[in-house]
């Protein structure tokens, strides 16, 4: 079950935008290639990947949080952990040999899912209230 990236899902700030698109791109890419039966190092390094690229866009986030005083900051941190450690569970499943089929499934409910409603719910949240600041604040 992919989900691809739409209009629905732009926050209005290009840097994030472009690294949620990435992040989804990444995510069903993981997804497709565990249900083909890629190779393990294959899979690994996809984890890899998204592990390092959401850590760095998570930190690019907080960074714009602080820069506008956002009030949401501590959900978004709780938020962005639960990502984190479902990446890590999802690693720990594919060192215990956890089934293609399984881990598909999961990143599909879980991961996916989970980063969807963040974009959706709480992401638009903090791009609603940047850009009212951004408007308070401009002649």
């Amino acid at each position: 079950m992919a989900i691809h990236w739409n209009k629905n899902l732009k926050l209005g700030h290009e840097a994030i935008d472009l690294q949620h698109m990435e992040i989804f791109s990444q995510i069903n890419n993981l997804s497709d290639k565990i249900t083909e039966g890629a190779d393990d190092i294959e899979i690994r390094d996809l984890v890899n990947y998204l592990n390092i690229y959401a850590k760095k866009h998570f930190f690019d986030e907080e960074k714009l949080m602080v820069q506008y005083n956002y009030y949401g900051i501590h959900k978004q941190k709780k938020e962005h952990l639960q990502f984190k450690n479902e990446v890590d569970e999802i690693s720990q499943m594919l060192r215990k040999r956890v089934p293609a089929m399984d881990i598909a499934l999961r990143m599909e409910t879980t991961l996916l899912q989970y980063f969807m409603h963040h974009v959706i719910e709480v992401d638009r949240e903090m791009a609603d209230y940047i850009n009212f600041q951004n408007k308070q604040n401009s002649p």
